[in-house]
């Protein structure tokens, strides 16, 4: 009964496009002091979970930047890794080459001798 007639005033105050306009003042009038209680009871509760929804998302919102803010830093962590570890293969590849060459010159001095 209570959803009959919610539906009904729901009904009357659409227009053909299907968008609800709201409920208008003789529509409400229709309603029982009941439905309209049930009704303003069903939109504080839908405002309710609305503004919980709004809180979570705001938090997960919060939550989005903080993890923003640690890419980027981590992101700058790893520039400055990959900085460092590029010295050390060039650090790495001029000992190699200089043992090399090291290598050379002994197998020549032993060769003299």
């Amino acid at each position: 009964r209570q959803f009959a007639a919610l539906t009904k005033a729901t009904k009357q105050s659409t227009r053909p496009g299907g968008a609800v306009q709201g409920l208008v003042t003789d529509d409400l009038e229709d309603l029982s002091k009941e439905d309209r209680e049930i009704l303003e009871m069903e939109n504080m509760a839908l405002q309710d979970e609305l503004e919980t929804e709004l809180e979570a998302l705001l938090k997960i919102e919060e939550e989005l930047v903080k993890v923003t803010s640690m890419c980027d830093v981590a992101s700058q962590k790893i520039l400055e890794q990959a900085t460092e570890i590029e010295d050390l293969y060039n650090n790495v590849s001029h000992a190699v080459h200089d043992l090399d060459q090291g290598n050379v010159q002994l197998q020549k001095a032993s060769e003299a001798t």
